[in-house]
């Protein structure tokens, strides 16, 4: 049995499900704003699919079947975009449609050590974007894979911090792609949880190591936003090009 530590998790649509909506009317519609949120997935008083948004906001999805039937289930930690007419009012409590949802790999902060650093790895992967909400810090990543064996992806502390400021936590974050083919593009998100961190008022931040596909090893600084802050607006350039504003 794995460590409790690493959660394995396959890159196919039907483990770590996405579900994008078909919608007869979808190019047309990339002119209105689209909604992006990050939460819990619940069951409201309707029987309905409910995501309960790290920022307090409750958007029931009225097309919860779409859900369903690609495997998402209440508890899951989802990702979902969606279209809107107008501005939509915060706090939100109403009714949605999901055109775009994925589910949400959440995991806690683990100290690489000699005994776990050969099952955490050091495989290429990308950050698209980065942001936190509720006790969570947030990111898009991208990798590449061929094939069923496990992928593991960790964030870590460790002993011999490569980059150091003051105020800033040094993190990095870990692939193990298990002998993969770096063959198919895929893209997932992910969550890990930084109570203590927001709790300990002398952090300000993180600096993340990152070795990435092209460019290799990078180094990103991120501010942390708390309680009572506007929280940075971070998109990717797919949610530039698509106008898509997050809640």
């Amino acid at each position: 049995m794995r460590s409790s530590f690493l959660t394995a998790f396959f890159c196919m649509l039907c483990v770590l499900a996405a579900f994008t909506s078909c919608d007869k009317n979808s190019d047309a519609s990339y002119a209105n704003p689209r909604y992006a949120t990050i939460g819990l997935l619940e069951t409201d008083s309707e029987n309905r699919f409910c995501i309960v948004s790290d920022k307090g906001n409750k958007f029931h999805v009225l097309n919860t079947q779409d859900l369903l039937d690609n495997e998402f289930t209440e508890g899951d930690r989802v990702y979902a975009e969606m279209l809107g007419e107008t501005n939509l009012e915060e706090p939100f409590d109403g009714d949605i449609s999901v055109i775009y949802a994925s589910k949400v790999l959440t995991k806690d902060i683990v100290a690489l050590t000699d005994e776990n650093s050969a099952e955490i790895g050091d495989d290429p992967i990308d950050i698209y974007a980065l942001w936190n909400s509720g006790k969570y810090l947030n990111l898009q990543f991208f990798l590449l894979t061929n094939g069923a064996r496990p992928h593991y992806i960790n964030l870590v502390t460790v002993d011999e911090p490569k980059k150091q400021e003051n105020g800033y936590v040094y993190l990095e974050l870990r692939h193990n792609g298990n002998g993969n083919t770096l063959v198919n593009s895929y893209t997932g998100y992910a969550s890990f949880d930084i109570s203590k961190y927001l709790d300990d008022t002398t952090v300000k931040g993180f600096i993340i190591r990152d070795k990435t596909f092209r460019n290799g090893e990078v180094f990103l600084k991120y501010d942390l936003e708390r309680e009572g802050v506007n929280p940075q607006t971070v998109r990717t350039p797919q949610q530039e090009e698509n106008n898509v504003v997050t809640r």
